[in-house]
C-alpha cells in the first residue's frame, strides 16, 4: 500500500452498516478523521439527528464483530442480488430499444426512457408517474440524479416482485395497459 505524506491530516472515512450489512434504516455509521474535525462534526451532528437505538448498536456491534457470519450473510446476499440483477436484465433486454446501464455494485438499475415520452424535458418524471398511475409501479425519475432521461429501478425487493415489475415496465414502454 502507498503511503502518502500528511495524508492522515486530509482524509475522513464515513461509513456505516446500511448497504454491506442491509440494515438501511437503522442509522448506524461513523467517521474516521483528524481530531478537530471529528469535534466540529460531533458538535454538528448532535444538534441535527438523535441517538441510535440501542436494538441498532448491537445488531451493528454483531454484524462487525462476527466476522465470519457476517462473510456468510454478505456472500448470500451478493449472490442473491446477481441472480436478481441478471434476471432484471435478461427481462428488460427484450426490448431491443431500452438502454440499460448495468450496475456494478448496487441494486439499482438506469433505464433511459426519453424515447417512451417523446417531446418530455424530463422524460422519467413522466413516464415514472404514468407508470405509478397506471402499472402500480413506484421508480425513481432521474432528474433526482440530473438524468431527466432517464428512471433508476431497484431490484432489492422479493425476485417475484421485482420481475412482476419489470414486466409492467416493459408493458408501459409499449403503451399498453396491464392486464391487456
Amino acid at each position: 500500500m502507498m503511503e502518502v505524506a500528511g495524508a492522515s491530516d486530509r482524509v475522513i472515512v464515513v461509513d456505516g452498516v446500511a448497504k454491506a450489512f442491509a440494515m438501511t434504516g437503522w442509522r448506524i455509521g461513523w467517521a474516521i478523521a483528524p481530531r478537530a474535525i471529528a469535534a466540529a462534526m460531533t458538535a454538528l451532528q448532535s444538534h441535527t439527528t438523535s441517538n441510535a437505538s440501542s436494538v441498532s448498536q448491537h445488531a451493528a456491534l454483531a454484524a462487525l464483530t462476527d466476522c465470519e457470519a457476517a462473510d456468510r450473510a454478505i456472500a448470500d446476499m451478493v449472490g442473491q442480488f446477481r441472480l436478481r440483477r441478471d434476471g432484471a436484465l435478461a427481462t428488460l433486454r427484450r426490448d431491443p430499444a431500452l438502454r440499460v446501464i448495468e450496475p456494478g455494485g448496487a441494486f439499482y438499475l438506469f433505464l433511459r426512457v426519453a424515447d417512451t415520452e417523446p417531446g418530455s424535458d424530463d422524460a422519467g418524471s413522466v413516464f415514472a408517474t404514468r407508470l405509478l398511475d397506471h402499472h402500480d409501479v413506484a421508480i425513481v425519475a432521474g432528474s433526482a440524479f440530473f438524468a431527466p432521461d432517464w428512471v433508476r429501478v431497484s431490484y432489492a425487493a422479493p425476485a417475484e416482485q421485482v420481475q412482476s415489475a419489470l414486466e409492467r415496465i416493459l408493458l408501459a414502454r409499449q403503451g399498453r395497459s396491464r392486464g391487456h
